[in-house]
């Protein structure tokens, strides 16, 4: 299957109703497979077509080959503060790169593929496409937050992207989504694992920011963590998620609290295609999820490297 044969399975399901749910079968035997694919960043320049073609490739040598992709936001270099031309231009590139997956790409969105929330001056908010809904239409959502299963485990893809008059963005669900959100996994079966995926880190160890530590105390903007990080880390203990994926930060790191996992998941593009992000090299997780709630994950590297010169 083509992306844009994906993209329009999408639309079309998506007219079934309001987050109609979505069911992908698990493999005859084994563990279900899939491959977490944050912070792409995606555009003509920089090598950046090559690097993702060398992080597809490696992804179609996986032994299994995983079922489906979840995009962790940042698809493309950026939307945030430019014109509605050079953002189809990145999102149509994005389609072409992607297309040799030849499965499903389920995507969250990120604070880049919002668009002209950052060029107001200069991008009316009654322009074709404004904010998150360019993106909602080049992936076929009726929503930008949505829950799906996927063999015996429930995936939540969760919109974490609000705007801020002081940081431009901050993350956080809006009361509509959080609503939502704790209602479905009241609802699903009590056994039943769940995977959360969301661009900005609900819960992350990582503190290297360099504003992260002012006047000798650490403060940490909610444009970097996700500012309702506590509500939702006791609400997934209490529901059963098992897994939090997340990006945005281009870095690595692992936080086991409340018997939930949370794995920032590094950069498909590494330091924005300038080479390894603080020694995180371009890569993307492979992840194994098997029905009693158990996973294994590990950080596969791409193979790419910037070329000399």
């Amino acid at each position: 299957m083509t992306r844009r044969e994906c993209l329009a399975v999408s639309a079309s399901l998506a007219l079934a109703g309001p987050l109609a749910r979505r069911s992908f079968a698990a493999p005859a035997s084994g563990p279900l497979r899939f491959v977490h694919m944050t912070d792409w960043h995606v555009q003509p320049e920089a090598h950046a077509p090559d690097g993702i073609a060398a992080a597809v490739g490696a992804v179609l040598k996986l032994d299994p080959e995983p079922e489906f992709v979840v995009a962790g936001g940042d698809q493309i270099m950026d939307a945030f503060a430019t014109d509605r031309a050079r953002a189809d231009v990145q999102f149509d590139l994005f389609d072409e790169l992607v297309g040799p997956l030849g499965r499903p790409v389920h995507a969250c969105v990120g604070n880049h593929d919002v668009f002209g929330w950052g060029a107001m001056d200069r991008v009316p908010k009654e322009a074709d496409g404004f904010g998150k809904e360019l993106f909602r239409r080049r992936f076929g959502l009726e929503k930008t937050y949505r829950a799906f299963d996927a063999g015996d485990w429930r995936f939540y893809m969760l919109d974490n992207i609000r705007p801020s008059i002081k940081f431009g963005y901050m993350a956080a669900l809006d009361k509509e989504q959080r609503a939502w959100l704790e209602a479905d996994l009241a609802a699903k079966p009590p056994g039943q694992p769940a995977v959360v995926v969301s661009h900005v880190p609900i819960v992350t160890a990582l503190l290297l920011h360099p504003r992260a530590f002012v006047h000798g105390i650490y403060q940490i903007p909610p444009a970097v963590v996700a500012a309702d990080s506590y509500d939702l880390s006791r609400l997934f203990t209490k529901y059963g998620v098992k897994l939090a994926l997340s990006g945005h930060l281009h870095l690595r790191d692992r936080v086991e609290i409340g018997g939930v996992t949370y794995i920032n998941g590094g950069a498909v593009c590494g330091k924005w295609w300038a080479g390894p992000n603080q020694g995180v090299e371009e890569g993307f997780g492979v992840v194994d999820l098997y029905p009693d709630g158990r996973f294994a994950y590990r950080y596969a590297d791409s193979g790419w490297d910037v070329p000399a010169g």
